[in-house]
């Protein structure tokens, strides 16, 4: 073991004026949170129809708050994130000539939450039968499990970058 005086090279942690993280030893964040806001946009709207009113995500609309990966030692890679989003979705059944749509807002999706605990609020456009307002707002809610199963994938993606 090097004694303090004797400055051995090994024990020396130099500055480097371009801020390296040489061998990833230290503790490294990178923001996700562009990457995260691109994937959800992917993956969301990919997630198959529902079979009542072939009601699907159409688009994301925004996502806010912050994703991150973080690194120690090299190797120990973790996601970190606390985001809420907004997708539109819409539905119309084959029978029906109206057109459905409303938002499905997931809030507290957070590295700290588990699955069961994410927020879902439904809501439909003023437009159409309330009934079936009502009944798409349900159908909505169904996706729950596919979008959670997205984000499981999102999760698993953003921590093998």
């Amino acid at each position: 073991m090097a004694k303090w005086d004797e400055r051995d090279p090994r024990w020396l942690v130099q500055h480097r004026d371009d801020g390296k993280n040489v061998n990833g030893w230290h503790w490294e964040e990178k923001n996700r949170l562009e990457w995260t806001k691109q994937r959800l946009r992917e993956l969301l709207p990919a997630i198959p129809a529902a079979e009542t009113g072939n009601l699907r995500i159409s688009e994301v609309t925004d996502v806010v708050g912050e994703a991150m990966t973080s690194t120690r030692k090299g190797n120990k890679k973790l996601a970190i994130y606390d985001v809420k989003i907004t997708m539109k979705w819409e539905a119309q059944a084959e029978d029906d000539a109206e057109q459905y749509k409303g938002t499905l807002q997931l809030d507290d999706f957070a590295s700290h939450s588990e699955p069961e605990e994410y927020i879902v609020t439904v809501t439909a456009d003023a437009t159409g039968d309330v009934d079936k307002r009502e009944l798409y707002k349900g159908v909505a809610e169904s996706l729950r499990p596919q979008i959670i199963e997205a984000l499981q994938q999102l999760l698993q993606e953003m921590v093998e970058l």
